[in-house]
């Protein structure tokens, strides 16, 4: 019976708080006027960003089974790399570090990555056209 009372003191609570409350009247805006004179300020329009799609991938690895490009694919992306699956030939699965959208920044980042250890065999691969 409790419960009861209980829960209808709840509803009457939560019923009696969601009165709209009372705004205070609102009031006539002024104007003022003043003798300066407004300069038209020029409306600048930034430019959009072109987000060129990536055409070279530097390439961690090749697999047959997805399973296992799906695993190393998640320790690249775990070590913070924009890593990628990549469908090869027919049952093959390249597995990249990051693409690049042009070749000479995709040659530069290469050069980089193989100077790490266990990264020397890492190479660069294009879409075809």
């Amino acid at each position: 019976m409790k419960n009861h009372y209980l829960f209808i003191g709840l509803l009457a609570c939560t019923l009696l708080s969601c009165k709209e409350k009372k705004q205070p009247p609102v009031e006539a805006a002024q104007t003022i006027v003043s003798d300066t004179t407004f300069r038209e300020t020029p409306i600048v329009q930034e430019k959009e960003e072109v987000v060129e799609e990536p055409v070279y991938f530097l390439i961690a690895g090749c697999f047959e089974t997805p399973e296992l490009a799906e695993r190393l694919q998640k320790k690249l992306t775990r070590e913070g790399f924009d890593a990628r699956i990549l469908p090869y030939y027919t049952n093959l699965h390249l597995v990249s570090y990051s693409g690049y959208s042009d070749l000479q920044r995709a040659k530069e980042a290469h050069a980089e990555l193989v100077q790490e250890a266990g990264k020397e065999k890492t190479w660069i691969y294009k879409l075809a056209d």
